[in-house]
């Protein structure tokens, strides 16, 4: 009897052994980090504290695998709290493979027209990277000059016989096209939109598509294809781009510069980028004593959410340091990067990251520095503006979220430059403007690619009381002028895009405003409103 229940018991632990994975792994619930039978917010938040090194933070190791690739890391992070912002993911080991209507997509090229748009390069290369970084998929960038392939991701008007079958589709503001054309066992995938939309076909592709069925991707064909508006999700990233000492006419001269005979190398092509957003508005600049503001206060009231007086950064009216955003994000895991064209102790990266009474002490200043969990930061970067950014977000949105600051501090001290000619310094203001559109061109397409983003494009103050105004009596008819050296307390550009930020369009704000719309994204609604903003007598002694 003994005997015969052994060898039952020995044959049930060899057939069970012998069984597919699958059936094995049928009662594992991915994403179920703590192992008590449901997948919530909890799982999301010790998954988070996990990955960011908390001690005493256990896990249940198969489940917190949350794509079944065998590591538990930010990706996993990444998609369990997708997951639970009801995107249309499935959890597990599915993703092993990617195919595109039947084809590999390693199989595929990213095609670029010959002359492609700045937005058309961009959104090419943050599907290469995406892919690269989310999905380990390489896949090369060409030109349509080169010979057709069998398997191509066609990336706006290429002079492919399948992007031009389709170079009449209609598409209005935020609104893109995505469709395939096969032929045999070619497969061509056309990504189509206006302007910055082009990234949002692409964007489509990854994550209405590939991210939503990990594994055999099927897009509409030409038949069956239709237009589609893009939709922003809930934020829970945020980027703010400004231009020091940039207003509303010197971003005009960034656009018709080079047209009105000013000695710069290129002008914007078409619009400024911000100008395509969904919201274009305008904002009020002045300190807490209602003077115009420097930009140390400047920063302190878009990353703080207060008012304060000039030289202050981090600090209240009193000298009082209250949190920013950063230290915000940073309570929450969040991973951060700051990038300037200034130095690296400016007041601009200073207001976003550190508490000092006076902007001019450098050396506490650079003392705090050198305590920040800043998971990236590079100042002084000059024309690779758009190469650290890229860079930068690369590394910080691997993460659970992240904010991220970058300045372009030349077009301040351009228009600020008293021994300049007026004409010089014109010519400098606008090369400043061009790369700051350049950069934040890249953002766009990469804030389109992860949709669970905001991004606002502003100024701290305007610098130079900048003019501009036709002129019947000369053949270009542009004509600019700087009549000052100063800041101003001129209104600055608001330019916003992702969730929420329809309350900046058409609309003055105030700075301090946009500060406490970005806290919000980590839960702080009203951040810092409660700050003083007018000197406290101190008791005698």
């Amino acid at each position: 009897m003994l005997k015969r229940l052994f060898i039952c018991l020995l044959a049930a632990a060899v057939l069970l052994c012998t069984l597919p994975s699958t059936v094995l792994a049928a009662s594992t619930l991915y994403g179920d980090v703590d192992n008590n039978g449901t997948v919530d917010d909890w799982d999301s938040v010790t998954l988070s504290r996990f990955l960011a090194n908390w001690s005493n933070i256990t896990l249940e190791q198969t489940n917190s695998d949350v794509d079944g690739d065998g590591n538990i890391n930010d990706w996993d992070s990444i998609l369990l709290a997708r997951y639970l912002a009801n995107w249309d993911i499935i959890l597990g080991p599915e993703e092993f493979e990617i195919t595109i209507n039947g084809a590999a997509i390693e199989n595929f090229v990213i095609v670029t027209p010959e002359n492609a748009t700045l937005y058309e390069q961009y959104a090419a290369v943050v599907l290469k990277d995406h892919l690269e970084d989310h999905y380990g998929v390489i896949l090369n960038i060409v030109s349509d000059t080169q010979a057709e392939s069998n398997y191509e991701l066609l990336i706006g008007n290429t002079n492919r016989a399948a992007s031009k079958a389709h170079s009449n589709v209609s598409m209005g503001e935020m609104q893109y096209y995505l469709c395939a054309e096969t032929s045999g066992s070619d497969v061509k995938i056309v990504m189509l939109g206006n302007n910055i939309m082009v990234g949002g076909a692409t964007s489509a592709l990854v994550n209405n598509y590939i991210e939503a069925n990990r594994g055999n991707v099927t897009i509409p064909s030409g038949d069956s294809a239709q237009v589609e508006t893009f939709t922003f999700l809930p934020a829970k990233n945020a980027i703010i781009m400004i231009g020091d000492g940039m207003g509303i006419n010197h971003v005009e001269l960034g656009e018709h510069g080079f047209t009105a005979g000013f000695n710069m190398e290129e002008e914007i092509d078409g619009d400024f980028v911000g100008k395509y957003f969904t919201a274009v508005g305008e904002c009020t600049t002045l300190n807490a004593s209602g003077e115009i503001t420097d930009s140390a206060a400047a920063a302190t009231a878009l990353s703080s959410g207060y008012k304060t007086n000039n030289y202050r950064v981090g600090c209240d009216v009193n000298g009082t340091p209250h949190q920013n955003i950063f230290d915000l994000a940073k309570t929450q895991q969040a991973k951060a990067a700051i990038i300037t064209t200034d130095i690296a102790t400016g007041a601009t990266p200073s207001g976003f990251t550190v508490h000092v009474e006076d902007r001019n002490d450098t050396e506490e200043i650079q003392r705090q520095h050198d305590l920040l969990d800043l998971d990236y930061f590079a100042a002084d970067v000059g024309d690779e503006l758009q190469a650290k950014t890229r860079e930068a977000l690369r590394n910080i949105s691997t993460g659970d979220s992240f904010y991220m600051m970058v300045e372009e501090g030349m077009i301040d001290k351009a228009a600020d430059s008293e021994d300049t000619p007026s004409r010089e310094r014109a010519a400098n203001v606008g090369k400043y403007v061009v790369r700051l559109h350049n950069c934040a061109a890249y953002v766009t397409e990469f804030v389109l690619m992860n949709p669970d983003t905001i991004l606002i494009i502003t100024a701290d103050h305007e610098t130079g009381m900048y003019g501009y105004r036709y002129n019947e009596n000369i053949d270009l008819h542009i004509f600019y002028s700087l009549d000052g050296t100063s800041h101003t307390n001129r209104n600055v550009p608001v330019y916003a895009l992702g969730a929420g930020t329809e309350i900046f369009d058409g609309t003055t704000t105030d700075n301090v405003l946009i500060g406490r719309f970005m806290a919000a994204v980590w839960g702080a609604e009203d951040f810092n409103a409660d700050v003083p903003t007018t000197v406290t007598e101190q008791p005698a002694a």
